[in-house]
């Protein structure tokens, strides 16, 4: 029987990105990245850093957060690369769920990702005050959500968080 390849999932934000390679078995390559270079320097270490996971892992689909404006310049730079190298992307809409404070806080997501892979386990931080920044580890969390939440027998080209796949 073949393994399935894995799915490489991308949390993007204007100063760091958070991504995740995620097989059937679980996480099996996270990180995060600041990016503190100029716009043009910023979009080839973004290339470079698409074409090395892609080269490790070769991923069967990328998964990439739907980006407001100010982190569409950064999607863009990922999608292309992702893109010129064969693999689909599909991308997942950040919508509010229609009932604020329903559901589980981000930190509670994360607390349950961690309980379920052990690996990831010393990356959880504490959790964070109201007054705080998040540390930019949660962003690895995220990322690590999305793809396994994302289900490639929907053929949905776009997925709208807390919607459940059909």
């Amino acid at each position: 029987m073949k393994t399935p390849e894995p799915v490489i999932a991308f949390d993007i934000h204007p100063t760091r990105i958070g991504y995740a390679v995620v097989s059937k078995s679980g996480p099996i390559d996270w990180g995060v990245t600041r990016l503190r270079r100029p716009p043009l320097q910023t979009s080839k270490y973004l290339d470079r850093l698409v074409a090395e996971l892609c080269r490790l892992w070769q991923p069967a689909v990328a998964i990439i957060r739907k980006s407001r404006r100010d982190r569409q310049r950064h999607s863009k730079v990922i999608s292309r690369a992702l893109a010129s190298r064969g693999i689909p992307v599909r991308k997942v809409l950040d919508r509010p769920v229609s009932r604020p404070g329903k559901g589980p806080t981000k930190n509670e997501l994360a607390c349950d990702l961690a309980r379920r892979y052990p690996e990831l386990k010393h990356l959880l931080p504490r959790k964070r005050r109201l007054w705080e920044p998040e540390n930019d580890r949660m962003h690895i969390f995220t990322a690590v959500g999305l793809a396994i939440l994302f289900s490639p027998r929907t053929g949905k080209k776009e997925i709208q968080i807390g919607q459940v796949a059909e």
